[in-house]
């Protein structure tokens, strides 16, 4: 009998030991669990915060596209208008040029007297319509181009000094030899401060 309760308090003993390893194994799983739990919360709202974080990244991007698609078209209008009025400025350059050209062509050639006060009339009509080509272009220009200055640059204008020297070298050109009578009138002055002395 002895031997039996030795063996049964021994059987006893590793019992209750084996119980106490059990009870902190299952306060480690405890502790272990309630972590696991509350990693598992805060990577679903982590989750949660990626997902509206990505949704306002969609929508931004789909306004940046909306606002890039909307300048596209802008600017594809402004070209537009910009190469019209370009084209409608070189146009209207032209005819005043051809409207100058034919003004030089009509210009009378054939009194001497009046040739001089042609030729200055025509330099100073080759000047003012020179002049108003500038005028008329920079206003014009601005005018048709002020709207879309702050997308394109500055344009280089139309030099119109080839023209100008052009002109005064035709009317160089046609100018005529004085004739006799204007010769004479110098001749005869020499002559009579010749004999007044």
């Amino acid at each position: 009998l002895q031997l039996k309760h030795a063996v049964t308090t021994a059987e006893s003993l590793q019992l209750k030991e084996r119980i106490k390893a059990a009870e902190a194994e299952k306060l480690d799983w405890e502790t272990n669990r309630s972590k696991y739990l509350q990693s598992v919360e805060e990577n679903k709202e982590k989750i949660k915060k990626l997902e509206t974080y990505w949704l306002e990244a969609q929508a931004l991007c789909k306004t940046v596209n909306e606002h890039l698609k909307e300048t596209q078209e802008q600017y594809d209008t402004l070209e537009k208008k910009y190469t019209k009025a370009k084209k409608l400025l070189k146009e209207y350059l032209e005819s005043r040029l051809c409207a100058y050209e034919c003004t030089l062509q009509v210009v009378p050639h054939s009194k001497d007297g009046d040739n001089e006060n042609n030729e200055e009339h025509a330099c100073a009509a080759a000047e003012e319509t020179s002049e108003d080509l500038e005028t008329e272009g920079d206003t014009l220009l601005e005018s048709s181009v002020s709207d879309f200055d702050a997308c394109v640059g500055e344009i280089q204008r139309l030099d119109t000094s080839a023209h100008k020297a052009k002109a005064q070298l035709a009317l160089k050109v046609k100018r005529q030899r004085p004739s006799r009578h204007k010769i004479k009138e110098p001749l005869t002055a020499e002559g009579k401060t010749s004999y007044t002395e």
